[in-house]
């Protein structure tokens, strides 16, 4: 099976505010993604990403939103699924520059509780979807069913939903996004996120080891390498890199609202 291959990169809006601020000299992050995919001409790889930056500067507080999802069925009467619960998430989360990102977060997994129950309970289909946000210094989680995200600091690896002593776990409601992590990012920090399949699963170790040890280009050629080795592994991965911006950081004194933001066309990252 020929290998299909890419890892396609975006910078998000280093971080700034342009209502009513006071500029201070301090480090700020910012944070650069790429999509890796793995032989996913594979009929059964069904995983779908979508990548949003601050859509101005009055929203980069807020910072990128990444949505992943497998749509469990390639039947075309339910696999819009993970394309509307993106366009949800990014209607929501960039709708109100007065909420704290965390309040935003909180306030976009309750919208998409509505459209995720409806779709299970009506179509008794399998869904397994993560939506991310990386605000400032300041990651945001949440997942239905099977969904990963693995941090690398400092040569080590953390599995960011089980460790409870760097990320706090705030519970929501008994619905399908039943509670939001957050924690904090740091300088060199680098993050995967991906639905665990059983082609992953089984390499996963391995997956481990190169996040923690490689750059981003180095990333992208062991996995293009692992797939011309072995046809059988397939899936996507969203790998997300912290760094430090060049440019100081701002802090907020008297938020201005601004009018909600209708959602343009998504920057599509997952497979056709």
């Amino acid at each position: 099976m020929p290998l299909e291959q890419c890892a396609r990169r975006i910078s998000a809006n280093p971080i700034s505010q342009t209502s009513k601020t006071q500029a201070i000299q301090m480090q700020s992050l910012s944070a650069t993604s790429q999509q890796i995919s793995v032989n996913t001409s594979a009929r059964q790889s069904m995983v779908d990403v979508f990548s949003y930056d601050a859509p101005d500067a009055n929203h980069s507080p807020l910072g990128p939103l990444y949505v992943i999802g497998q749509r469990g069925s390639d039947d075309p009467s339910v696999n819009y699924i993970i394309s509307l619960i993106a366009a949800m998430a990014h209607r929501h989360y960039f709708a109100d520059t007065t909420l704290t990102s965390k309040e935003a977060f909180s306030r976009t997994l309750q919208k998409l509780n509505e459209i995720v129950d409806d779709f299970v309970r009506v179509n008794n289909a399998p869904l397994s979807v993560g939506v991310v946000a990386v605000a400032r210094g300041t990651l945001l989680a949440s997942r239905v069913d099977k969904f990963k995200v693995l941090l690398a600091r400092q040569g080590e690896i953390i599995d960011v939903f089980t460790n409870l002593t760097l990320f706090s776990k705030e519970h929501l409601e008994k619905k399908r996004f039943s509670s939001m992590l957050s924690g904090t990012l740091q300088d060199n920090d680098a993050l995967l996120a991906f639905v665990p399949t059983k082609a992953i699963s089984t390499r996963e170790r391995f997956v481990r080891t190169w996040l923690a040890q490689e750059t981003p280009e180095g990333l992208t050629q062991r996995f293009a390498t692992a797939g011309q080795k072995s046809p059988t592994f397939e899936g996507t991965f969203l790998h997300v890199t912290i760094g430090a911006s060049p440019q100081p950081a701002t802090i907020e004194s008297a938020p201005q609202p601004v009018a909600p933001v209708e959602p343009p066309r998504a920057q599509v990252m997952g497979d056709p």
